[in-house]
């Protein structure tokens, strides 16, 4: 093992049970949504409710979870908005992703898959 990896594994380890509740927050897909959709700032609970279509309830206990872990924050009553964590753990995954192998993978493809139109063909035979 490298000394980075090693560094990595030993700062990870120290870290770790204060990862899995904001992984796990992260992991859920209508949580996910919602932090998407607090990009745009501050919402009422009715937008958020009308853009998820969750019930009140699980509305309500999706949020609480997201503010449990410092993700979001109720700047008024009845509004959410991102933390500074919350907008940091979304630009540091956006980040990562366009860094990662999987993601030049499926952009490369993605350009592969494309229909070549007869012009380009002609071009590239030298039939023109």
């Amino acid at each position: 093992m490298s000394i980075e990896r090693n560094t990595l594994k030993i700062s990870i380890e120290q870290v770790a049970q204060d990862l899995f509740p904001i992984l796990k927050a992260l992991g859920n897909p209508k949580r996910f949504s919602l932090l998407i959709v607090l990009l745009d700032g501050p919402c009422s609970f009715q937008k958020l409710l009308s853009h998820t279509h969750l019930q009140k309830t699980a509305l309500a206990n999706h949020l609480t979870h997201l503010a449990q872990v410092n993700l979001i924050q109720k700047p008024d009553y009845g509004f959410y908005d991102l933390t500074i964590d919350g907008t940091e753990y979304l630009r540091a995954l956006y980040r990562t992703w366009k860094q990662s192998m999987t993601a030049q993978q499926k952009t490369l493809q993605s350009v592969q898959s494309r229909p070549m139109s007869s012009g380009f063909i002609k071009k590239l035979l030298h039939q023109e």
